[in-house]
């Protein structure tokens, strides 16, 4: 199938992605060719899971201005990284903007949800994925 501005890129399985031992992605690329996905154009987000390791996943996150995504907590600690646009992290309390180049870790278990607030946002989200408290 080829793929224009105006249809769709079908995105590979991810499995054979993310077996191998080394994975690097241009992040930017790949927010573009998100803003071509369904979700987007139907809900004004979309996220790609690009790494899962056994303890830790990277998700390319990108909303349009003005989406939010709802309050939720991560039972692992989390590191948010702006990418572009602006975007506003509400907890419970305080309110963290981030820019381009601007990095915000999150100790487990404390919620958050993300505002864009000025274009569209791209946000690298790193999360655990073990309980911290157990260990």
């Amino acid at each position: 199938m080829e793929t224009t501005r105006d249809t769709p890129r079908p995105r590979p399985r991810p499995e054979p992605r993310m077996r191998r031992k080394i994975i690097a992605f241009d992040l930017l690329a790949e927010a573009k060719a998100m803003k071509y996905e369904k979700a987007w154009n139907e809900h004004g987000h979309d996220a790609k899971t690009l790494a899962h390791r056994e303890h830790v996943r990277s998700l390319l996150l990108v909303l349009k201005n003005g989406k939010r995504i709802p309050r939720h907590s991560m039972p692992g600690d989390v590191t948010l990284q702006g990418l572009d646009g602006r975007i506003r992290i509400h907890l419970p309390d305080e309110i963290v903007e981030l820019g381009a180049g601007s990095l915000l870790s999150i100790d487990h278990d404390i919620p958050f949800d993300i505002e864009a607030k000025t274009g569209d946002c791209v946000v690298l989200v790193t999360f655990g994925t073990c309980n911290c408290a157990e260990e």
